[in-house]
């Protein structure tokens, strides 16, 4: 395991050296180059990893971890509050598909919920899990997808998909466009939780916005942790 964040730098572990880096409080992270799909150009990316996964193989484990929310049983409540409706869980930005899979499969959720993963990347993965369908769409479509199948989503978790994926600006509309799939009640929640108060004003039109306390170590900001919560 790496030695883990240190105040602006981070460890890595290839190069034996203290790499700067410009994203805050990465706890653990993992340092690589990528070809960014959009411009064709090479570029430094961060994956935040925990216990040794990479964010497209995240656990369940890792996934509650990085939400700081107890999924699997806050799944099976929802089975059991639903009174034969079927629960809608997303697991937005699902990589290969193990959390979500990890999840349906419990025996107390398996069949009685209704389990997608959403991805902008396709993986092979995702032919060989049962119980869960795979949504591989432009996040513009997303909520036309569940609009046209006539599903309200009960629940929404995302473990750093919307921080690698979409900016600060474009969160906020997702989220807006979200709110007319959402059930009342339903729940967002993520990872990291980066908004002003600008935005979380505006959000507070769809939502009831919980933050959750955390202790935190160097910069505060970049640890907070919201529960979205659909009026």
């Amino acid at each position: 395991m790496s030695k883990g964040y240190v105040f602006g730098k981070h460890w890595h572990e290839k190069t034996r050296k203290n790499v700067p880096i410009d994203r805050r409080d990465w706890d653990l992270a993992e340092i690589s180059r990528k070809e960014n799909f959009f411009t064709k150009k090479s570029e430094i990316v961060i994956s935040s990893k925990y216990g040794g996964y990479p964010v497209d193989n995240s656990s369940l484990r890792s996934v509650t971890f990085g939400v700081r929310f107890p999924l699997r049983k806050y799944a099976r409540e929802l089975v059991q509050s639903s009174k034969g409706r079927k629960p809608v869980i997303l697991d937005w930005g699902c990589g290969n598909g193990k959390a979500i899979s990890q999840l349906t499969s419990d025996p107390l959720i398996k069949g009685k919920a209704l389990c997608f993963g959403y991805g902008n990347m396709w993986y092979p993965q995702w032919n060989e899990i049962d119980g869960v369908k795979f949504i591989f769409k432009l996040k513009e479509h997303l909520p036309e997808y569940f609009k046209r199948n006539h599903l309200k989503i009960d629940l929404i978790y995302s473990h750093a998909g919307y921080e690698q994926w979409i900016n600060s600006e474009e969160k906020i509309e997702h989220f807006l466009a979200l709110s007319s799939v959402m059930k009342k009640g339903g729940r967002i929640l993520l990872q990291y939780g980066l908004f002003s108060k600008s935005q979380l004003q505006r959000l507070s039109k769809e939502y009831e916005i919980t933050k959750l306390k955390m202790r935190t170590k160097g910069i505060k900001s970049a640890c907070k942790r919201y529960i979205f919560t659909k009026k």
